[in-house]
């Protein structure tokens, strides 16, 4: 336990509540808790973040738990001489316990809205990934059809090729007539 709240705030409101429950009721080799530890180094920022982060039901339970040395985080925080951390421990009574519920109803919308962001996040990339599908498949549409107006092209540049070919094959037809006819004339004449 670092003692840095911010670290510990965060762990915890990333957490549902079963799973807060679950892990400050971890205990080691030692039966040592994250609140036993707390209370080693006297951090009672840190401990007070593990507190209001659980349900008020939840706190008492918490508080009683005995390590091998058979003391609560209170009975291990006077045993170290953290004035501040007992103090703070002793003032988790029923009465306060019960106060606790509005900080801990605070605490579970902090939670909430971090699982609502998180969700509206997966559902954004969501939609970003079915965007770029759709952005793939316009290109490989766009793409066909710029093959296919490539192919129209030469296809009527060919055409083009072939009416020029053919207007002179009229005009040479043509000309030969006229000079047939005009042969023709002559021979009548």
């Amino acid at each position: 336990m670092s003692g840095h709240t911010e670290m510990v705030e965060s762990l915890l409101i990333s957490l549902s509540v079963e799973q807060r429950v679950s892990l400050l009721n971890i205990q080691n080799i030692s039966l040592d808790t994250a609140l036993h530890w707390a209370t080693y180094e006297g951090h009672t920022a840190a401990l007070q973040t593990m507190l209001t982060s659980i349900p008020p039901d939840k706190v008492s339970a918490l508080l009683s738990i005995k390590n091998s040395d058979s003391r609560t985080p209170l009975e291990e925080a006077e045993s170290e001489g953290e004035k501040e951390t007992v103090e703070l421990l002793k003032s988790w009574k029923q009465p306060v316990i019960a106060a606790h519920a509005a900080t801990y109803q605070k605490f579970a919308a902090l939670h909430k809205a971090d699982n609502q962001k998180s969700k509206a996040l997966t559902n954004q990339g969501e939609e970003l990934a079915e965007s770029k599908q759709q952005i793939g498949a316009l290109q490989e549409e766009d793409n066909c059809k710029t093959t296919e107006l490539a192919n129209q092209r030469a296809e009527l540049t060919k055409l083009k090729e072939e009416l020029v070919e053919s207007k002179q094959q009229i005009v040479d037809l043509q000309e030969a007539d006229n000079r047939k006819t005009a042969g023709d004339f002559f021979i009548f004449c």
